[in-house]
């Protein structure tokens, strides 16, 4: 019965010429011998590597693309809605004047409106802002906080110049203190007067 099953592992022998007594004994052989274990594979841990600045991902483009999208359905929103409100308005080919005022009176809601125009308008900022945000980071380089400090500090004059925090903070200082013996040098100053003569 398993001398099919066995000739497949035989040692290529055709299965014919064994004889039974053959066949139980390679039977025996095969269920007795242990199954090789298989080895646990190692992980290998693959190391962390940061990415280039060329695969960095540019977020300035990313949100400056968003907000022209973002702007572009908030255009078609207006643009529908200015459509709605100016058919609403129109009166049929058939219709008579007064009883279409009065009607249109009817479907009027001021707050309805109101709210539906407060939508689009911060819509329409929202969108605005993003196109600003997303342009700036984009002109500037920014990436991510690190870099808006950078940019920041050179301008201030503490990363591009070589000069540190502390030189930077006593310049401050020195130009405050310049600024406050300037007023004091001028004196108490004269009260202010209204029209009436009266102290402001």
């Amino acid at each position: 019965m398993m001398s099919w099953f066995t000739s497949l592992f035989s040692s290529g022998q055709p299965a014919t010429s064994s004889t039974p007594a053959e066949a139980s004994t390679l039977d025996n052989r095969l269920l007795e011998e242990p199954a090789p274990k298989p080895q646990p594979a190692v992980e290998t841990p693959s190391p962390v590597r940061t990415p280039a600045p060329a695969e960095r991902q540019d977020r300035g483009k990313v949100i400056l693309g968003a907000g022209i999208a973002f702007f572009a359905v908030s255009l078609l929103i207006t643009r529908r809605a200015f459509a709605r409100k100016r058919l609403a308005a129109n009166p049929a080919f058939y219709a008579n004047s007064p009883a279409h005022q009065a009607d249109q009176a009817k479907k009027v809601s001021g707050a309805m409106e109101a709210l539906e125009a407060l939508n689009i308008a911060t819509i329409n900022v929202l969108s605005t802002s993003m196109i600003a945000t997303g342009g700036a980071m984009w002109y500037f380089g920014i990436n991510n906080m690190a870099d808006a400090r950078r940019v920041l500090r050179g301008g201030l004059g503490v990363d591009g110049t070589g000069k540190s925090e502390k030189e930077a903070e006593e310049d401050f200082e020195e130009w405050m203190a310049t600024v406050l013996a300037r007023k004091e040098s001028k004196g108490p100053q004269q009260p202010q007067t209204n029209e009436r003569g009266q102290p402001r």
